[in-house]
C-alpha cells in the first residue's frame, strides 16, 4: 500500500468517525428533547384540565399530596421572600408570579417529582390560575391562560409542608 493510500483510508476512517459520532449525538439530544418535552407537556396538560374544573385548594392538597413522590412547598409570607423563593427558580417571571399573587386569595406550592406547580385561589378558595415550573435543562414554565415562556426549578430547594399566603386584604 502506498504511503497516498493510506493517508486516504486514515481520513476516511476519521471521516467517517466524526460523521457516527455526531449523528449518534444528535439522536440522542433529539431523544433527550422529546423525552422532556412529552414530560413537561403532560404536566402542562394535566394542570390545564385542572383548571377547567376549578377545584377547591384542599381538593388539590389532598390529591396532589396523595401521590408518591409529591411534597408541599412552604409559602414564604411576604412578596419579596416570595420574589426570592421563585427568583431562584425563574428569575424573569417574578413579576408575573406577583401579579397573579396579588390577585389571588391564596396561593400554594407543590413539587411534584421533578416539576413545581404553584397555583392561585380565589376568595372561593377555588383554583383560577397555575405556573408551572421544570427543574429540567430542557424544561421551561408555562402559566396557565398566560403563554408559554422559559425557565428552572430545583424542586429540592423547597421546605415540606405548605403555609397559605393570605392576601392583603383578607
Amino acid at each position: 500500500m502506498h504511503l497516498a493510500d493510506r493517508r486516504k483510508a486514515v481520513v476516511v476512517a476519521v471521516g467517517s468517525l466524526l460523521v457516527t459520532a455526531a449523528l449518534v449525538a444528535l439522536v440522542l439530544s433529539l431523544g433527550a428533547w422529546a423525552y422532556h418535552t412529552r414530560r413537561y407537556l403532560l404536566h402542562e396538560g394535566r394542570l390545564a384540565r385542572l383548571l377547567e374544573e376549578h377545584p377547591t385548594a384542599n381538593d388539590v392538597s389532598t390529591a396532589l399530596l396523595s401521590e408518591p413522590g409529591n411534597w408541599a412547598i412552604a409559602v414564604p409570607p411576604s412578596e419579596e421572600e416570595l420574589a426570592a423563593l421563585t427568583g431562584q427558580w425563574s428569575r424573569g417571571q417574578v413579576e408575573e408570579i406577583l401579579a397573579k399573587r396579588r390577585m389571588a386569595r391564596e396561593l400554594r406550592i407543590f413539587g411534584v417529582r421533578d416539576m413545581v406547580y404553584v397555583l392561585f385561589f380565589d376568595a372561593e378558595g377555588r383554583l383560577q390560575a397555575y405556573v408551572l415550573m421544570s427543574n429540567q435543562r430542557f424544561g421551561s414554565r408555562l402559566s396557565g391562560g398566560r403563554g408559554r415562556r422559559g425557565g428552572a426549578v430545583d424542586p429540592a430547594a423547597g421546605a415540606p409542608g405548605w403555609t397559605a399566603y393570605p392576601s392583603r386584604d383578607g
